[in-house]
Formats: structure tokens, C-alpha cells, sequence
């Protein structure tokens, strides 16, 4: 489910993701961070996992509303959660296949760091 979606200037989208996010769920986020491309032009996408439960398969995982591509307008995405979901997470969104850098931390203030640019001062997980 999605909880929160927020941008903050000038070019930080971040969303609050908690339970099993749904193929609805995930049409709304990627349609908001569209939205927000289109507003702003090139995005950092912050994603927040709250008591997070995994996905429920996209009904169709060639529908191109389900996912970004890399030339889309998303410079930097990190992830936030528990260390158990790092590798479920990072499997699902390809990584280390996608061209943009992905990265995914066990604090948000450290996930903010690094999307900025500054090195993160928590502990990272390493994308494999």
C-alpha cells in the first residue's frame, strides 16, 4: 500500500511504501514519478519501506505503465527497510542490470546522503 508520496524541491521525489505493495500500487507511483518528471525534469526517487511485505506480481510485467526505464528521468533511486528485503528488492528491480544507480540503506538519512551526492555516514548495502 502506498502511504505517503511527497516531492520535495528541487528535485526529490520520495515515497512511503508499507504492507504488500500491489500492481495498483506500483501504476500510482510510477505514475506520479512521471508526473514529476515531466514538472521538473530529472528526478532523485526516494523509497521508503514501512513494514514492508513484498509485491503481489504485476498482472502483466510487459505493461511499460509498471515500470521506469532507465532513460525515463530518474538520476539516482535508494531504497529504505529492513536488511531482510535488500535482496528481494533488489532482484525485482533488476539491479545491478539498470543503468541508473540504485542503492539500498538501513537509514533514510543515509539514503539522503548518498542521493545528494555525500557520502553515506550509516552502514550501506552494497548492491549484488
Amino acid at each position: 500500500m502506498v502511504l505517503n508520496k511527497a516531492f520535495e524541491p528541487p528535485d526529490l521525489a520520495v515515497a512511503t511504501l508499507a504492507g504488500v505493495v500491489t500492481s495498483s500500487d506500483q501504476a500510482d507511483i510510477i505514475e506520479w514519478v512521471r508526473e514529476s518528471i515531466h514538472g521538473v525534469g530529472p528526478v532523485r526517487l526516494l523509497i521508503l519501506l514501512e513494514l514492508f511485505g513484498g509485491w503481489q506480481p504485476p498482472d502483466s510485467f510487459d505493461d511499460a505503465r509498471m515500470w521506469l526505464r532507465d532513460d525515463e528521468g530518474v538520476s539516482k533511486m535508494a531504497f529504505v527497510g529492513a536488511w531482510a528485503w535488500k535482496r528481494t528488492v533488489l532482484t525485482f528491480l533488476a539491479q545491478p542490470l539498470r543503468g541508473i544507480p540504485i542503492e539500498y540503506f538501513n537509514s533514510e538519512s543515509a539514503a539522503r546522503r548518498w542521493l545528494e551526492g555525500l557520502p553515506a555516514t550509516a552502514k550501506k548495502v552494497m548492491s549484488t
